[in-house]
């Protein structure tokens, strides 16, 4: 029964509708004991295997119900896999290509039937249409199977075989470079499932592989190969922190997602713009950022958590190019999706950015009032929940609420000695404690505090990218000079 329960959960009501009509076509008199247990199901996931057997059969251990448990799950599996069901599934809706391997799929089923009837003719028909269409998805894996029953067909009829054997051959190739391709994204994969920092083992292996996987590319070129490679590539140049080198590998990989039909997907595509993004902003490039990440956003259905990353890269370029009202706005379209999709992560990051651009236009009550009782951003306690503590810091002090700042202090305190804290956030709070110790008196700062300030431009300094949009070392420069905050930002971005 737990298969049943499982299989149904992920079914959308259309395509419960069209597996009803299907097991419909497989009855022809009495009770429809198939869609009965279907619809028992459906009003009551979690009726039992023996309630189910006493309701139809009268027997809690009916051997008839295990024989029609067996004959509903493999019509369920049957049933996902009918067009209507592939064409209405969200993530093909998202990734239409992803259709195109289950298609042809089919159609080599349908031709091997075909050859059982006798009817050759239009297997063959079928057959050089799955190898014509392969060949321009770049799926060598179909192509290899529709060629093989190509060459016996044609053997069977006295044919030559030998353009048949020369054109095995080369998809054979292909085949093989784009398995061994996708072996080293898994293999990659694992080595970096548990940490986000290439550390010199990834890297040395990297460079390895890379150099092995071009030997091997140039011995039998795939396109899809040629995309493994250039995503190991990109890997790579982040891993040496070789920018130049990134954007070129990432702008190679967008050229060849675009250009060649196989390869196209939303996710493939926006991924490297998004990449690209980071590297941009990285480099203070940032209007070459905002565009993008403007790319990716387009690009990115909007209930991906990609999505989201493309909204706070491009809020970034938005707010470091002085376009507060683009950012604002931006936002404001992201707020309401998040709020309609009741996607909790994606508004209170949203609330958090947006506090940022209203202190970052001076309209501090805006800032308070947009922050509202957001008291948590995603899971990363030790990252954006501790930026947000400190933002919080920041508005109380600029409207001279000393005491709440001063509370706020002692409870960021307290969360990094729980969670912990990145270096910069830690050189933050100690200044923000030493201000506290002298009434928030900013001028003439002592020894250690300039120290401290010193680490935060030179041995911890800012990320265009991270969590820390009101730039804390900017903030305090500004209250010395008694200059306001976002020109100073702006003047002094890096």
């Amino acid at each position: 029964m737990d298969r049943i329960k499982t299989l149904l959960q992920v079914l959308s009501s259309t395509e419960i509708r069209a597996l009803k009509k299907f097991l419909n076509t497989f009855h022809s008199r009495g009770e429809n004991k198939a869609l009965v247990l279907m619809e028992l199901v459906e009003k009551n996931p979690q009726i039992s295997q023996a309630e189910a057997s006493r309701l139809l059969y009268g027997d809690p251990a009916s051997k008839a119900f295990l024989m029609l448990k067996g004959r509903l799950i493999d019509k369920l599996y049957e049933g996902l896999s009918l067009s209507v069901s592939l064409q209405n599934h969200p993530a093909l809706k998202d990734d239409p290509q992803g259709f195109a391997p289950v298609k042809l799929q089919k159609q080599l089923l349908y031709a091997q039937i075909l050859i059982k009837r006798g009817l050759e003719n239009l297997a063959f028909e079928l057959l050089e249409k799955v190898n014509e269409q392969a060949r321009q998805l770049h799926l060598p894996e179909f192509r290899l199977q529709a060629l093989i029953y190509l060459r016996s067909l044609a053997a069977a009829h006295h044919e030559s075989v030998a353009t048949y054997h020369q054109e095995i051959e080369e998809v054979m190739a292909a085949y093989e470079v784009d398995i061994k391709g996708v072996g080293l994204l898994d293999d990659f994969n694992v080595l970096t499932r548990k940490q986000s920092v290439y550390d010199r083992a990834i890297i040395d292996w990297l460079e390895g592989h890379t150099q092995y996987f071009k030997e091997e590319l140039e011995r039998a070129y795939s396109a899809r190969a040629h995309y493994y490679f250039l995503t190991l590539l990109t890997a790579l140049d982040e891993g040496r922190e070789d920018y130049g080198s990134g954007k070129k590998h990432l702008q190679e990989l967008i050229e060849l997602i675009s250009r060649e039909t196989g390869l196209k997907s939303n996710n493939r595509l926006g991924a490297p713009y998004l990449r690209l993004a980071a590297i941009e902003l990285m480099a203070g490039h940032y209007e070459a950022g905002r565009e993008a990440a403007l790319e990716a956003l387009a690009i990115f259905p909007t209930h991906k958590f990609n999505h989201l990353s493309a909204a706070i890269y491009a809020c970034f370029g938005h707010i470091y190019t002085d376009q507060l009202d683009a950012a604002k706005a931006l936002l404001g379209t992201l707020g309401w999706f998040a709020q309609r999709k009741r996607r909790n992560t994606s508004m209170e990051v949203t609330r958090y950015l947006s506090s940022c651009v209203a202190f970052c236009q001076g309209d501090l009550r805006a800032a308070v009032h947009l922050l509202g009782n957001v008291n948590e951003i995603l899971a990363d306690k030790s990252g954006w929940n501790t930026s947000l503590r400190i933002h919080e810091i920041l508005l109380y002090l600029e409207q001279e609420k000393i005491d709440l700042a001063a509370a706020r202090i002692e409870a960021l305190r307290k969360h990094i000695a729980r969670y912990g804290a990145s270096d910069r956030d830690q050189v933050i709070f100690r200044i923000l404690y030493l201000l506290e110790k002298r009434s928030f008196y900013y001028q003439f700062l002592n020894d250690e505090m300039e120290a401290l300030m010193e680490d935060l431009t030179h041995k911890y300094p800012w990320s265009p990218i991270s969590q820390e949009v009101i730039r804390f070392d900017i903030w305090l420069k500004a209250h010395q000079m008694e200059v306001p905050f976002y020109p100073l930002l702006l003047a002094e971005l890096p």
